[in-house]
């Protein structure tokens, strides 16, 4: 869009009231907490008027929080879809959205491998963590994916400036929200065109009238919110800046939208915003629904970087793109665990270092002497070294120098660092246990039950961590459902490494969404179809369910119950377990089950054509017997010319029969041969074979 200065000095200013009304104060406690968790704890001014003495720095505070952050990466969770509504009178609607159900559960998987969700769910918990609050932005990006794919990326928490009337965690909830960010011309240029990296190259300050543009450019990158970089106050018009605030505010506003409604249970369902109209009444057709127009809050995005408006418009999204995530959340007040140690760090640093300088006082407190009583050093340099160590002094008497008594060490100092580690401890909630500190004498099962009881203390962090987890997969599946409507093929891996509990997928884990079967006349997962909820289930580490499964079934087995083979290699960690379980298991046994029944087919026909050649001989010897009884009686009667035909015709029975034979038997043979190889075979067992990856199988 051009320049929009009406347009843009409204955003500027809105901008102004949510930055000074809140965010500020959350920035300056995140560069706090920020700086107590790198160790840089103390304030230069007061390490100046310290001079000499100590100034030490026992970072307890960041050893508290990676014990905090190491719990809360080994909970994963299993994220699955639960289909609540239908639309529709089609038959066996509730199996469709089962099935589509499942299929979401799949593309979840999908997108979460993607994105290395694992990852970048631990940077979110660890911003929150140290500055109270983390930011995970949901959209669909197109550079990479032209049909469009979910995106799940972290957010710097002093980039988001969350509503300042807002009070539930919930950004549903809220009336707008906004994503600053800083820009190059070059990378304004990539995202929104030639025009405004034109409009602001040679730009000196900001075009709103009493603004010096110290927050609208930036001569060298230092971040959203100063930093270690030297600003500008105004820009020479000579020079370009070197970025560019671009502001992108996302609020509610009312608006009439399409919603699918069921005539039958009276259901609604609003349209996917960037449905085509196409999409919408072909869905509406099939499902057998109505499309209402109603009155909602809809969500709208304007984007402006000075006075140019880039983006001005309805959003395509239904959700506020940021999810967040608190520690700790209460009427709109965020708080983290960094927060809360600031002044226990204090102390602990401040104690031992007026400790560690009282002792040092103490071991050497320093001479006095009679004017003129040292001899072999001036005054200036015994004022400067009566307190050195090992310091050797010649005097003219004894008794004018003496060394000066130390003063005692001051009742309490020494527990006041205990006492400030302690207050760490209770304020974090993080016992020894947890951080594997306990003494060696403590039994294993005291130690466990330690850590359980422990676990309390951030029960209530896991609880809006799994909250958080709940929001992104719901904004993930509005996504799907809005998006992902075309025929597409995807990676249904397990969640295990993906932030889930399954383990990946075997070979052929490839899942088709949105294909249409002819032979069953619909499209098989389907994945606009019905409403769904959302289940988030915590599941432990990967490695401690393997190792517990696979303990528990090696003594069901030494107790005696009959678990399977293939069913201990799986819970075991052998590299290659997977096609070890299936060698054990129904793929391989049924082809040795199938050689078998082939033996014993090959057998019974073998014994079968025996049967037969046997009854034939029996059959052709009788012939015989018959053909020789006429032949002897025609020969007793005297007739020549017939007995002569009844012995040709007997020869020729018997050469018949002993041909028929001659075939049976051959024919048995053969087949018993082939019995005893068949039988050989299935006695050896299966052998292995070469298996073909699922891609060249496809």
């Amino acid at each position: 869009m051009p320049v929009n200065f009406e347009k843009a000095r409204a955003q500027w200013d809105r901008y102004r009231y949510a930055r000074d009304n809140g965010h500020l104060r959350f920035v300056a406690k995140a560069d706090l907490c920020d700086r107590y968790f790198n160790g840089d704890q103390w304030d230069p001014g007061v390490v100046a008027r310290l001079g000499n003495r100590p100034a030490l720095t026992m970072n307890q505070l960041q050893a508290t929080l990676v014990a905090v952050q190491g719990e809360m990466a080994q909970t994963r969770a299993d994220v699955a879809f639960r289909p609540v509504k239908t639309f529709g009178t089609a038959p066996d609607v509730a199996e469709l959205h089962a099935e589509t159900a499942h299929a979401l559960s799949a593309v979840y998987a999908d997108v979460a491998r993607r994105n290395a969700w694992p990852y970048v769910e631990s940077d979110v918990v660890d911003d929150a963590l140290v500055t109270s609050r983390g930011w995970i932005d949901v959209r669909v990006g197109f550079d990479e994916e032209l049909r469009g794919e979910v995106l799940l990326r972290r957010l710097d928490p002093r980039d988001v400036i969350v509503d300042p009337d807002a009070t539930d965690y919930d950004p549903d909830r809220w009336r707008e929200v906004w994503v600053s960010r800083w820009l190059t011309l070059d990378e304004m240029e990539v995202e929104w065109g030639a025009a405004p990296a034109r409009h602001f190259k040679g730009r000196g300050a900001s075009a709103f009238e009493g603004e010096d543009g110290h927050d609208s450019f930036e001569r060298s990158p230092a971040g959203a919110w100063g930093g270690a970089a030297e600003r500008a106050p105004a820009l020479s018009a000579e020079d370009a800046p070197a970025r560019v605030r671009v502001l992108e505010r996302q609020y509610r506003k009312a608006a009439a939208a399409p919603h699918f409604v069921d005539p039958a249970t009276g259901s609604a369902r609003r349209v996917p915003p960037a449905w085509p109209a196409e999409r919408v009444e072909d869905v509406a057709e099939r499902a057998g629904v109505l499309l209402v127009e109603r009155r909602v809050s809809e969500i709208f995005v304007t984007v402006t970087a000075d006075d140019f408006v880039l983006q001005d418009g309805p959003s395509v999204y239904r959700h506020f793109t940021p999810v967040p995530f608190f520690p700790l959340h209460r009427n709109g007040k965020s708080l983290g665990v960094a927060e809360g140690l600031v002044s226990p760090q204090d102390l602990l640093n401040k104690s031992l270092s007026g400790e560690l300088h009282t002792v040092n006082g103490t071991a050497n407190s320093g001479w006095m002497s009679k004017q003129g009583n040292v001899v072999n050093m001036s005054k200036e340099e015994f004022e400067e070294r009566a307190a050195d160590t090992g310091l050797v002094l010649e005097v003219e008497e004894m008794d004018g120098t003496e060394k000066i008594s130390p003063n005692p060490v001051p009742t309490g100092l020494d527990r006041l660092s205990f006492k400030a580690a302690q207050f760490i401890k209770d304020l974090s909630g993080v016992s020894d246990s947890q951080r594997g500190l306990d003494r060696a004498d403590v039994s294993g099962v005291a130690i466990q039950q330690k850590r359980a009881a422990s676990s309390v203390g951030t029960a209530r962090i896991r609880h809006n961590l799994s909250r958080t987890r709940a929001l992104v997969a719901g904004r993930v599946l509005d996504l799907v459902q809005g998006f992902y409507t075309e025929p597409r093929v995807l990676q249904a891996r397990g969640q295990a490494e993906d932030g889930g509990g399954d383990g990946p997928a075997e070979d052929g884990g490839e899942v088709s969404v949105n294909v249409f079967d002819a032979a069953l006349g619909r499209v098989v997962n389907d994945l606009t179809l019905g409403e769904h909820d959302v289940v988030v289930a915590e599941v432990p580490p990967r490695d401690t369910v393997e190792d517990t499964e696979f303990l528990e079934a090696v003594e069901m087995r030494r107790l005696g119950v009959r678990i399977p083979d293939d069913v201990i290699v799986a819970a075991s960690h052998l590299r290659n377990k997977a096609a070890l379980a299936r060698r054990l298991s129904g793929e391989e046994s049924a082809d040795a089950a199938a050689k078998a029944a082939d033996a014993d087919l090959q057998v019974k026909l073998a014994e079968a054509a025996q049967r037969r050649g046997d009854a034939r001989e029996k059959d052709s010897q009788a012939a015989l017997n018959m053909v020789r009884a006429r032949v002897e009686a025609q020969e007793a009667e005297g007739g020549g010319k017939a007995a002569q035909d009844a012995q040709k015709l007997g020869q020729d029975a018997q050469r018949h029969a002993q041909g028929m034979a001659q075939r049976d038997a051959g024919f048995a043979q053969k087949t018993a041969q082939r019995a005893a190889e068949a039988r050989s075979k299935a006695s050896a067992g299966p052998q292995p074979q070469p298996r073909a990856s699922s891609r060249a199988a496809a």
